[in-house]
């Protein structure tokens, strides 16, 4: 290799210190921490970028006590810990990285409760709106919802017409004749 010029930064890195007559083991050294940037990761990038759910995972007295705080009985803790952690250890992917373990189990928790008392998010319950109605009618159920509505709003206009027997005021209009057997008129 004499003669020839180092063509990448590393490369260049090692023959300065070969011809410094540095030690083998701090040439070595000296390659690691160029190759990844630092050498060793600081607690702060750790932090960043993660980890997988630990083989060896079990919930913490704290975070059982979370549940139980939570309203579960430390059965049900322990019962949630192992769905907890086989989920986790199954599922693959970037998904599976987490930074803050405990935190997830704190909303693995949240999300049984929100569960258990029917809370879980869908778009009529989005932004806080929560429906009492529950799902929006379909089909016949919708059809019948329609003319309940219907009714409603006629009993309505009978009432501001001034009509108090319950009987439609003269000009009320026209009366709605309802196509049941499909025949057409």
């Amino acid at each position: 290799m004499v003669g020839m010029k180092a063509s990448t930064p590393i490369a260049r890195l090692v023959e300065t210190m070969l011809s410094d007559g540095v030690a083998h083991d701090a040439i070595v050294r000296a390659v690691e921490v160029a190759e990844t940037g630092s050498g060793r990761r600081t607690s702060r990038e750790r932090d960043k970028k993660g980890t997988r759910l630990p083989t060896d995972w079990a919930p913490s007295t704290d975070l059982v006590g979370y549940a139980t705080a939570q309203g579960f009985t430390v059965e049900r803790a322990r019962l949630e810990a192992e769905k907890f952690k086989n989920y986790w250890s199954a599922k693959s992917g970037a998904g599976a990285v987490k930074r803050d373990w405990d935190a997830t189990w704190r909303n693995w928790i949240l999300n049984v409760v929100e569960r258990r008392h029917g809370g879980g998010t869908n778009s009529r319950r989005a932004f806080g709106a929560i429906s009492i109605a529950g799902p929006r009618p379909t089909g016949t159920d919708a059809v019948i919802a329609g003319m309940g509505r219907l009714a409603h709003r006629r009993a309505a206009n009978r009432h501001a017409a001034g009509s108090g027997d319950g009987q439609m005021a003269a000009d009320s209009g026209p009366a709605v004749e309802l196509d049941l057997d499909g025949g057409g008129a």
